[in-house]
């Protein structure tokens, strides 16, 4: 028979086990065997006992010990908490400014330990030498700390020869706007953490899904059709950076990107980072482009060559609009752009020099919808790939192409019918012959530029505007020296619905402006730098009354009745540019009505305060917009006060006075010799 004892002892259960044979009661043999049986069992249960009792006591030894080191470790991370705590609390903490640079942590600490506690002491040092800046935080216990240390005189307050200041710590708004950040963010992550458990859950056990309330002011609630229309408003930008929320915004981000009609990448690349890159665009454009209409690249687009007009035309195939000014774009690659992108509308290439009639002509000859082209700055253009133009082109942009030739604005003539827009501005090679044959072909012109100097061209080529062009409402004849008063006076005849002119520079030969009264649809001009603008002038403008705008800059021939006629005949005038008048001053304001719109006038150059306008509506510019060489007056403005010479035997000095011992009359010699020069240095 097996016995089976069992004994408890601390955690531990004891088995004690005796084997005995089969016992016969009536048999007395067993007797002996059975009672030493018995006994040794007695003796390895008190034995076992004795050895459980050693092994509590050694278990509870070792817990003591355990505990005093738990209970040391929770104090002191009790204590590290609560120093963590008191550092983020702004009410024990005070800054602390005008430290000495010799002045360390520590010491810092011990100074302002007379005033209470201090828990944690900080020395703002600029993090690429080390040094110190000169201001720090205290941290204290208590805020009677605070209290004390912002009471305290200035002698308590010195410390190594220096009086610190001490205010209240306040939160700066970056560490805010990263709070908000943080916590905007840690939203976002939370609740789309428990969108992805509940749809686990669903899955997992449809039957027992537990249904949660939908908050319709949680971002996570929106339909995909919500954030996608939300996407759509994002620029490149932060569309990139709204794929790293979570899986699912970043799905819906590059979705977004295939029905993304305009991309701009403006304002987006700075200087710093090099701006957009051929494999950077790739990388974008890779995203899904193919509805693409227009794109713009923006200011950023210096570091593109042509391969990247080649993924442009590879990624959108629906193109419209694109901006590749200073792309390095050859013939080659205005080619393939061409041909992959038949539908393009819009396209400007200003300052692309590599650019020529070859790859102009592809252009032309392959989008034929083409409306809107912009070439300026070309100096390989001719005018010969006009020949293959549509009909449809309406804007043509050429300023600054000096090397188009006169066949060329033939052809111009011939194919470009429809044209409405066109800027011929510094080509230099244009001729009477030619501005009268654009004259004569273009007749539908509504805004025509001539802004510059023109060898070839006279007042007669001008003169021919005023007599073909009868839908013109912007012309632009800045700095053109071939315009006179016969010519003006023609435009003023024939161009009747001008609405802007700009006249700013053109003192050649133009004498008389009283002319500009007959325009009565102006509604912007600019006679800036022309001396030949008087009161009766202003006066013959301001009779139309539907004057906004006005530039009258650097204008020595107008007084304070000309702007006052302006102010008060010109009822829709918005604008008023006088900067550089030196002679006019606030009398202008005395007759002026009170006025119902607002006025912005600016006045910088001027006598004119600013204090002193008496209408509330109207807005003073103190900036002067003038340029010095573009004033025709320039050369009396750098006429220099003449100086008497009384005046300047006050400014000598008695340097003859002084003893003869105090100059050194060798100084200027010890150059002759290197052996002398070298003494002089070393003495």
């Amino acid at each position: 028979m097996n016995i089976n004892t069992y004994v408890k002892c601390g955690d531990a259960n004891i088995k004690i086990s005796n084997e005995k044979a089969n016992i016969n009661p009536t048999d007395t043999s067993h007797d002996e065997p059975a009672m030493n049986t018995t006994s040794n069992a007695h003796i390895n249960l008190e034995d076992n006992a004795q050895s459980c009792d050693d092994t509590v006591c050694e278990n509870a030894g070792a817990n003591s010990t355990d505990t005093q080191c738990v209970k040391d470790k929770s104090k002191e991370e009790d204590h590290e908490n609560e120093s963590m705590r008191l550092r983020h609390d702004m009410n024990h903490k005070i800054f602390v400014g005008n430290i000495s640079y010799r002045v360390q942590r520590e010491e810092l600490a011990e100074f302002f330990s007379k005033f209470g506690k201090v828990v944690h002491s900080y020395v703002v040092k600029d993090h690429v030498k080390r040094w110190s800046r000169g201001i720090g935080f205290i941290t204290f216990a208590s805020q009677d700390g605070v209290k004390k240390s912002l009471g305290a005189s200035d002698e308590e307050l010195t410390l190594d020869g220096r009086l610190m200041r001490v205010k209240p710590s306040e939160e700066s708004q970056r560490v805010n706007r990263h709070k908000v950040t943080k916590s905007v963010l840690q939203h976002i992550e939370d609740t789309t953490s428990q969108c992805q458990d509940n749809e686990q859950m669903q899955e997992t056990s449809p039957d027992m899904a537990v249904q949660f309330p939908q908050d319709p002011t949680n971002i996570t609630s929106l339909t995909d059709d919500a954030l996608l229309t939300i996407f759509s408003y994002l620029d490149v930008r932060h569309k990139i950076k709204i794929e790293r929320v979570c899986k699912r915004w970043r799905q819906l981000s590059i979705q977004s990107w295939h029905s993304a009609a305009i991309i701009d990448f403006s304002h987006t690349f700075n200087w710093r980072f090099g701006g957009v890159t051929d494999t950077l665009l790739q990388s974008l454009l890779a995203r899904g482009c193919q509805n693409c209409k227009v794109l713009r690249l923006g200011n950023r687009s210096m570091c593109l060559t042509d391969w990247a007009v080649d993924i442009i035309g590879e990624s959108c195939p629906k193109l419209e609009e694109v901006d590749l000014s200073g792309v390095e774009v050859t013939n080659i690659s205005l080619k393939t752009l061409g041909r992959n992108c038949p539908k393009l509308k819009v396209i400007k290439l200003q300052r692309c020099h590599e650019v020529g009639e070859k790859g102009l002509w592809w252009l032309l000859k392959q989008c034929q919808y083409l409306h809107t082209l912009d070439l300026e700055g070309n100096k390989r253009l001719t005018g010969q790939c006009f020949h293959m133009a549509g009909p449809y082109l309406h804007i043509l942009n050429l300023s600054g192409c000096s090397g188009l030739s006169e066949s060329g604005i033939l052809k111009i003539c011939e194919k470009c019918k429809n044209l409405e827009d066109l800027k011929l501005n510094a080509c230099c090679g244009l001729k009477d012959e030619s501005l009268r044959a654009l004259c004569i072909g273009l007749v539908h012109l509504r805004r025509l530029g001539l802004s510059g100097d023109y060898v070839e061209l006279t007042g007669q080529g001008l003169y021919e505007i005023g007599e073909h062009l009868v839908k013109l409402e912007a012309l632009n004849l800045s700095g053109n020296k071939a315009i006179d008063d016969r010519s003006l006076l023609n435009i003023c005849n024939g161009c009747m619905n001008l609405k802007e002119l700009d006249l700013s520079c053109c003192h050649s030969k133009l004498r008389d402006l009283n002319c500009l009264g007959l325009l009565y649809k102006l509604e912007l001009v600019n006679l800036s730098y022309m001396p030949c603008v008087t009161d009766d002038c202003m006066r013959n403008i301001s009779q139309n009354g539907r004057l906004k705008r006005i530039r009258l800059r650097a204008c020595s021939g107008i007084t304070n009745q000309g702007i006052t006629a302006v102010l008060t005949g010109c009822n829709a005038i918005q604008e008023l540019d006088l900067s550089g008048n030196l002679q006019l001053d606030n009398s202008i304001f005395d007759k002026l009505p009170y006025s119902s719109h607002k006025v912005t006038i600016t006045a910088g150059g001027t006598s004119i305060e600013k204090e002193t306008v008496p209408n509330g509506n109207i807005t003073m510019t103190m900036q002067d917009l003038s340029v010095l060489h573009l004033r025709p007056d320039r050369d009396i403005a750098l006429i220099m006060d003449d100086w008497d010479e009384d005046e300047l035997m006050e400014h000598q000095g008695d340097f003859g006075d002084q003893d003869n011992e105090q100059y050194e009359d060798n100084i200027d010699d010890i150059y002759d010799d290197p052996l002398d020069a070298e003494r002089w240095e070393l003495s």
